[in-house]
């Protein structure tokens, strides 16, 4: 949230890609741009105040100085942020699709497989 720059946001994105080449300087910089619209500073303030409380009290949440260690795949060994362990137990009405070796954003890495699983659910 508080990276101002090209050098300060890339590596807190690329936290959310399992394949940080699509990290591209043009997605960096389309981000930067989106930050400086009017009302984007005090939005993004707003969420983090209230979904990660201990950055208030200077706390490390907004920051990603160091990469965070996420679960391994069995299959890939890729990093991913959300395991498919997280789905256990959910009830039987709940549909569970996994995507494997791909990371939080996973409807840009995944955007073709991400929208047929959206239009079969909608249709």
């Amino acid at each position: 949230m508080r990276a101002a720059n090209r050098n300060a946001l890339k590596p807190c994105v690329a936290q959310l890609y399992a394949d940080e080449r699509l990290v591209t300087r043009q997605l960096v910089d389309n981000l930067l741009k989106y930050k400086r619209l009017e009302g984007v500073d005090a939005a993004l303030r707003k969420l983090v105040d209230n979904l990660f409380p201990a950055a208030r009290r200077g706390g490390s949440s907004t920051t990603c100085s160091r990469r965070r260690t996420f679960p391994r795949s069995s299959s890939g060994g890729r990093r991913i942020d959300h395991p498919a362990s997280h789905a256990a137990g959910l009830p039987a009405r709940v549909k569970v699709e996994v995507l494997a070796d791909r990371g939080h954003m996973v409807q840009m890495e995944a955007a073709g497989a991400v929208n047929r699983l959206l239009a079969s659910f909608i249709g």
